[in-house]
């Protein structure tokens, strides 16, 4: 009922939204320091939906730094094996983005690529090394990168052919790097 009538209000951008949907997020904490072991494997998409209609009322009250502390409610419930986090902490990102804190921006990113769900941590990785290219950080990515073909999810054949195709669309963009360790046998060279 909170979440239908605080969905109610966001669309009509009204401030009654707020705390509606911000009791049904206290109540999924609750349930999670209940049990801190287990956190909220299966939990119902209630807490997803409320996180996500909050963050679009912060977002059309033009308050992006809300709108990313709405979405980042969503990892801290659920299982990090549950997509919804990873796809909540690359929202909340997004919303960091722009603020211009990108410390947040990075560590919001951090949490969807080293979440438990392939998919998801993937496209974390493909957005953030995106963003990265964008700025002229071909440093920091490289760093990513190459520390990603040393992680342990490097063994996923998935992860192997993100990373090898982002390192591939560095070079097309002319970005001087040294062979990446963990690059073995792959035709390497720095550009102009």
């Amino acid at each position: 009922m909170r979440l239908w009538l605080g969905e109610h209000y966001e669309k009509k951008g009204d401030e009654r939204a707020v705390p509606l949907l911000e009791s049904v997020l206290e109540q999924g904490q609750k349930q999670a320091q209940a049990m801190p072991q287990k956190k909220l494997k299966n939990a119902p998409a209630i807490y997803f939906l409320a996180a996500e209609k909050l963050a679009w009322f912060y977002r059309d009250k033009g308050k992006p730094e809300e709108a990313a502390k709405a979405w980042l409610y969503v990892p801290q419930l659920l299982d990090e094996s549950d997509w919804r986090g990873a796809d909540a902490a690359i929202e909340a990102a997004r919303f960091y983005i722009q603020t211009g804190n990108e410390a947040k921006e990075k560590e919001s990113y951090q949490k969807a690529i080293i979440s438990g769900d392939e998919w998801m941590a993937n496209a974390a990785l493909r957005e953030y090394v995106s963003l990265l290219e964008q700025r002229h950080k071909t440093q920091e990515m490289q760093q990513l990168l190459e520390g990603e073909l040393e992680s342990p999810k490097a063994a996923q054949d998935s992860r192997k052919t993100i990373v090898t195709a982002l390192l591939s669309s560095c070079i097309i963009h002319r970005a001087k790097w040294t062979k990446p360790k963990g690059m073995r046998g792959w035709p390497w060279f720095t550009t102009n």
